[in-house]
C-alpha cells in the first residue's frame, strides 16, 4: 500500500536521521489534503457497522479492541526467540 501511495504522490520516503537502517513515510500536500475526507468516510462506515449495538455494547466492543491493540503492540515489540540468540 505505501509503494502505491507513493507512486501517488501522497507519501515520501526518508532515511531516518539517527538510524539509517529506518525508513520513515511521510504524507505530502496531497497525501494531508485527503486525511480528513478519509476519516470521514472511515466514521461513516464505522457508525454504518455498529448501528446495531446498544451504546453499552459499542463502548464494551472499543473497550475489548483497545485490549487486543495493546496485548499486539507488545507482543510486536517482544524479542523473539531462535534458541540460542534473540533478535529485536
Amino acid at each position: 500500500m505505501a509503494d502505491r501511495m507513493t507512486t501517488a504522490g501522497l507519501l515520501t520516503r526518508r532515511r531516518d536521521d539517527r538510524d539509517n537502517r529506518l525508513v520513515r513515510l511521510w504524507l505530502t500536500d496531497a497525501g494531508r489534503a485527503l486525511q480528513k475526507p478519509v476519516e470521514a468516510e472511515r466514521r461513516l462506515i464505522e457508525e454504518k457497522v455498529t448501528a446495531d449495538l446498544t451504546e453499552t455494547e459499542r463502548a464494551s466492543l472499543l473497550n475489548a479492541l483497545a485490549k487486543v491493540h495493546r496485548a499486539a503492540s507488545e507482543l510486536l515489540s517482544e524479542p523473539i526467540d531462535y534458541g540460542d540468540s534473540a533478535i529485536t
